[in-house]
C-alpha cells in the first residue's frame, strides 16, 4: 500500500510534465506516389545539411515531413553507472538495517503509548516507511534489470527480516531478477514463483508483463503466449477487474520477430489492438521492423504516420527501424537520405546501425561514388564505424563496380584502411562475405583464395558467391580471343568461351567448392536438428513452433530455401557443360531429399546440354529429364498463367 501509493503520485508529477511539455503533431501525411528511379537520378548529397537536395525524375521525400516533431533518445535510458549503483544499494541496506534495529528497540520498550499519540505515531510511521519501501524498490529494480539476482535476493531477505510490507512492487523486482539471470535454471524458478504470486492473488498487470518478457527472451515464446491466453480468460471473467498489459504483447511481438515470423506478430499486434490496448512506441518501433523484413516500405511509413498521429514520440529505434526498411528498397534510397536529414534536425542522435542502414540505402543505389562516400565520411567523423558499416560499404563498392565493368582497388583500400580484415573477418562471417565480393569477377583467383584458405567463418551466402564465380561468370572474351556474340550457348564449336582452359579449370574450381558446401550443410542441418530438439522440448509448440525455430537458425546461417534453390540452380547449371548426366542425377537427388521445386527457366544450361548433347550418348536422357519436369516441375495456376500473358503483351505493347 505505501509503495504503490508513492509510485502513482510518482506517475502523476511524470504525467503532468509530459503534458506541459508536449507540442501538437502534423495529421497524417498522405506520401506522393513514387516510381523507380535510376542512379543519374542519385545527386551528390551532404548529410550535415538539414534536407537533402532531391533528384530529378522521383518524387522526392516530404521536406515538412518531420515538422514540429521531436525524437527521443531512448538508448541510455537503462544504462546504469556501476559505482552509483554500488552507493544506492549500500545506502539500502543501511536504511533497512537502521529500520530493523529500531523496530526491534521499540518492540524491547515497556513505555505504553497513550491514546492521543497513537494516530499520529502511525502517521509518523507511515510517512518514514515509504520512503523507504521506494527507494528498497529502485535499488532492487536497478540491480534487477542488471540481472544480479543475489543482491536483489539479499534485499528481499532483508526486508522480509525488517519485518517491512511486501507488496507486488518488491515480488516484481524480485521476479524480474529471477528471469535476468544468467542461470538457465532460474527461468523455472520465475516460472514456479509466477505462478506462486497468481495462486496468492499478489500478481498484478506488470507481473505477466515480466514474466512473459523473459520467457520471449529466452526463446520460449509459446510459453509465453499460453500465458497471456491465461491472463486474457482471467480478465474476461473478472468483470473489468483485470487488464492485460500492453507490454506483455510488445515482448511476444518482438521475439516472433526475432525467430523471422512476421506473420505471427502482425497477427498477435491486431489482436492487441482490437480486444485489448493501443500500441505504444516500442510496439510501432517493433512493427516497423517486421515491415523491413518483408520489405513493405509503405506499410511502415503509414505505420509511422500513425505513431505520430496518436501523438505518440518516435525513438531513436523507430527512426532506424524506418531506415532499416526504407534501405530494402531501391527507389526508397533518396527518401531514406532525407529522413535522416530532417530526422537530425529533430533532435535524433544516429548510431552505427543508422550508418549501416544508410550505407545499405547506398548500395540498393549502386553508388559508391557520391553517395556511398559521403555516407562513409559521415560516419568517419561521428566515430561509427563498425564492422556492420564496413561491410555495407564494401557491399557497396562491389554493386558498383559489377555495374561499372570495372574494378576498384582505391574505394576498397579507403575503407579497409587502418582495418586487420584478416582477424576481423574470422569472427564475422557478414564483413568476410563483403571483402569476398569486392574480389569477384576481377580477382577472382585471389577471392577464391581468401575463401579457401582465410574463411573460417563461413554461411550460405559465403558459397553462394564463391559458386557463382565459378559456374556463371565465363571467362572474358579478350582473354578467350572472342567476340561478345560468342557468348550465346549453342554448341562447344559456336562458344568456345564456355570450353575455354580457363573456363575448364574455374567450373573444377567450382565442383570443390560444392563439395566443400555439401559438408558444411550436412554439419548445419545436424546442428540445426540438435537447436530445434531443444527448442521444441523447452517450449512446447508443436511442428508450427519446430518450423519457425528451423527457419530462424538456418536465416542465422543464411541458407534460407530461396539461397538453398539458388546454390542448386548454380551448381546444376555449371556441371551441366561438361557433365549433363550427373547434373540431372544431383538435380533429382535435391528433389527427393530437400524438396526442390523445378522452374524450366533457371535450368536453361542444363535443359539445352541435356538435349543437344547428352541426347547423342544417352538416348534415355531427355525422357528422364522430362519425366522429372512433369514430377518436380512447378505447377501453375490457371491465375498464374493469366497473368503471366498479360506480363507478356503488356511487355510487348511497351517496345
Amino acid at each position: 500500500m505505501y509503495l504503490c501509493s508513492a509510485l502513482r503520485s510518482a506517475a502523476v508529477r511524470r504525467a503532468a510534465t509530459t503534458a506541459a511539455t508536449s507540442s501538437a503533431f502534423p495529421p497524417r501525411l498522405i506520401l506522393a506516389a513514387r516510381r523507380p528511379y535510376s542512379t543519374a537520378d542519385i545527386p551528390t548529397i551532404d548529410l550535415n545539411a538539414t534536407s537533402a537536395p532531391s533528384g530529378q525524375g522521383f518524387a522526392s521525400f516530404p521536406s515538412h515531413y518531420l515538422q514540429n516533431t521531436t525524437v527521443l533518445d531512448t538508448r541510455d535510458l537503462n544504462r546504469v553507472d556501476d559505482a552509483e549503483l554500488a552507493e544506492s544499494t549500500t545506502a539500502t541496506v543501511m536504511q533497512l538495517n537502521d529500520w530493523a534495529t529500531r523496530r526491534r528497540a521499540a518492540a524491547l520498550s515497556v513505555e505504553v503509548p497513550q491514546a492521543d499519540g497513537s494516530a499520529l505515531a502511525a502517521a509518523e510511521k507511515d510517512a518514514e516507511l515509504g520512503p523507504l519501501l521506494y527507494s528498497l524498490h529502485h535499488t532492487m529494480l536497478a540491480n534487477a534489470r542488471c540481472g544480479r539476482y543475489e543482491i536483489v535476493e539479499k534485499l528481499f531477505e532483508l526486508a522480509a527480516a525488517a519485518e517491512l510490507p511486501l507488496e507486488t512492487p518488491l515480488h516484481n523486482d524480485r521476479l524480474l531478477a529471477l528471469c535476468r539471470s544468467r542461470v538457465p535454471e532460474n527461468l523455472d524458478r520465475a516460472l514456479s514463483y509466477y505462478h506462486d504470486l497468481k495462486r496468492s492473488g499478489t500478481a498484478n498487470e506488470h507481473t505477466l508483463a515480466v514474466m512473459v518478457d523473459g520467457l520471449a527472451k529466452h526463446g520460449r515464446v509459446r510459453r509465453g503466449l499460453e500465458l497471456l491466453e491465461e491472463w486474457e480468460a482471467d480478465a474476461r471473467s473478472s468483470n473489468g477487474k483485470l487488464t492485460v498489459p500492453q507490454p506483455a504483447f510488445t515482448s511476444l511481438i518482438a521475439a516472433f520477430l526475432r525467430q523471422r515470423d512476421p506473420d505471427a506478430a502482425w497477427k498477435l499486434f491486431h489482436r492487441m489492438q482490437l480486444h485489448h490496448t493501443l500500441p505504444d512506441e516500442v510496439t510501432y518501433s517493433a512493427m516497423i521492423r517486421a515491415c523491413a523484413v518483408t520489405g513493405e516500405v509503405e506499410k511502415a511509413l503509414s505505420l509511422f504516420d500513425t505513431l505520430r498521429a496518436s501523438h505518440l514520440v518516435p525513438t531513436t529505434t523507430t527512426i532506424n527501424s524506418l531506415l532499416h526498411a526504407m534501405s530494402k528498397r531501391r527507389d526508397y534510397a533518396p527518401q531514406a537520405l532525407d529522413l535522416y536529414a530532417q530526422s537530425r534536425a529533430a533532435g535524433f542522435g544516429p548510431d552505427d546501425r543508422s550508418m549501416a542502414y544508410l550505407m545499405a540505402c547506398a548500395r540498393r543505389a549502386q553508388d559508391w561514388s557520391t553517395v556511398g562516400a559521403a555516407i562513409w565520411a559521415e560516419a568517419q567523423q561521428r566515430g561509427l564505424v563498425t564492422d556492420a558499416v564496413v561491410a555495407q560499404a564494401l557491399w557497396t563498392v562491389s554493386v558498383e563496380q559489377v555495374r561499372r565493368g570495372t574494378a576498384m582497388p582505391e574505394a576498397v583500400a579507403t575503407i579497409l584502411d587502418g582495418v586487420d580484415i584478416a582477424s576481423r573477418a574470422a569472427e564475422s562471417a557478414d564483413l568476410a562475405n563483403a571483402f569476398l565480393a569486392t574480389q569477384f569477377p576481377f580477382a577472382g583467383d585471389r577471392g577464391l583464395k581468401w575463401f579457401f584458405d582465410f574463411m573460417p567463418a563461413k554461411n550460405g551466402m559465403s558459397f553462394r558467391l564463391a559458386l557463382s564465380y565459378c559456374m556463371d561468370d565465363p571467362v572474358a572474351p579478350a582473354a578467350a580471343g572472342e567476340s561478345e556474340e560468342s557468348l550465346d550457348v549453342v554448341s562447344s564449336q559456336t562458344n568456345p568461351i564456355l570450353y575455354h582452359p580457363d573456363s575448364i579449370a574455374r567450373r573444377a574450381r567450382g565442383v570443390e567448392v560444392w563439395a566443400a558446401w555439401e559438408a558444411w550443410y550436412a554439419d548445419l542441418q545436424r546442428s540445426c536438428e540438435a537447436h530445434v530438439a531443444a527448442v521444441t522440448a523447452a517450449d512446447a509448440g508443436g511442428k508450427q513452433a519446430a518450423s519457425a525455430a528451423e527457419h530462424a537458425y538456418l536465416a542465422q546461417h543464411t541458407m534460407t530455401r530461396p539461397v538453398l534453390y539458388k546454390l542448386v540452380c548454380v551448381a546444376v547449371n555449371g556441371i551441366a557443360v561438361d557433365y549433363p548426366r550427373k547434373a540431372l542425377a544431383l538435380l533429382l537427388k535435391y528433389c527427393k531429399d530437400h524438396g526442390v521445386r523445378i522452374d524450366p527457366k533457371d535450368f536453361g544450361k542444363l535443359d539445352w546440354h541435356v538435349r543437344h548433347m547428352a541426347a547423342q550418348e544417352d538416348p534415355m536422357a531427355v525422357p528422364r529429364w522430362d519425366a522429372m519436369l512433369e514430377a518436380y516441375g512447378v505447377k501453375k495456376s490457371g491465375l498464374e498463367k493469366s497473368l503471366a500473358k498479360l506480363r507478356n503483351k503488356w511487355s510487348r505493347v511497351r517496345k
